[in-house]
């Protein structure tokens, strides 16, 4: 049974990729808590969208509403995205539009329709980071709890640096600045974390590698064996696989209902 910082993992995980685990919310988060906090302040300013104070709420609230809007759409087919394409191609778009987007945010001013667009499909990026399935292709199921308190306080984690780390280092710089900078900054981290995701290793292989069956190998001592069996015990299991067919498909008895 192989530990890597207390959580047991699976045969071909490495530390790498245990990392990578709490990283991904962690940068994800840090760039929209950032944003997120000086999001009212950039609506404001007279030298971006210049909304007015009585109307700074509701344009916040607007831009607030447009990012939860599409993940809340989006989100009931995400899984089949990390299933048809896996894990590297959906987190590389993911990190890597957020970043280029968030740069691009103090320069589509004045157009606040083109804010609230991007603000949708850095929601929809978040949401897609977060639901990515690294902790059941990294840990066994009995260190699952602990590697998601592990995500979790890596999004705390995130809050923190943005709000008393980024935002002190940027609150001198003009919006366009400070907005570049933090996802330079962000930018930077996000490369390593990629290299350190690895897909998971497909289900045949790893029976094969544990030394178990794998379904084609399965198949092929069944039909052995059926080879063996003698005619009256083919008879026997044809016979009983019917009747479990019979019981068990209500097809059936619906045909014996109408024959009835």
């Amino acid at each position: 049974m192989r530990k890597i910082f207390g959580l047991v993992v699976k045969r071909d995980t490495t530390i790498a990729n245990v990392i990578a685990m709490p990283m991904l919310p962690f940068i994800t988060c840090t760039i929209n808590f950032y944003s997120s906090a000086f999001m009212p302040l950039l609506l404001a300013s007279e030298d971006y969208f210049a909304i007015p104070s009585s109307q700074l709420g509701r344009a916040t609230a607007t831009v607030t509403i447009w990012a939860q809007l599409l993940p809340l759409i989006m989100t009931p087919f995400m899984t089949y995205v990390y299933e048809v394409v896996g894990r590297r191609v959906p987190v590389t778009y993911s990190l890597i539009t957020t970043n280029i987007l968030v740069w691009l945010m103090p320069k589509i001013a004045p157009n606040f329709t083109l804010l609230c667009i991007i603000r949708a499909i850095l929601g929809f990026n978040n949401t897609l980071i977060i639901g990515a399935p690294l902790i059941t292709d990294y840990i066994k199921q009995e260190s699952r709890g602990k590697a998601v308190a592990m995500n979790t306080l890596a999004i705390g984690v995130s809050q923190v640096f943005a709000t008393q780390v980024m935002v002190p280092l940027t609150v001198n710089m003009t919006y366009g600045e400070s907005f570049g900078f933090s996802a330079l900054a962000v930018m930077i981290i996000t490369i390593p974390v990629l290299l350190m995701i690895r897909e998971p290793t497909p289900k045949s292989k790893r029976l094969a590698e544990e030394g178990q069956q794998s379904p084609e190998v399965a198949h092929e001592a069944s039909e052995q064996s059926d080879a063996n069996l003698s005619t009256c015990g083919k008879i026997a299991r044809v016979t009983g696989q019917l009747r479990d067919r019979v019981c068990t498909d209500p097809r059936w008895m619906f045909l014996f209902v109408g024959l009835s």
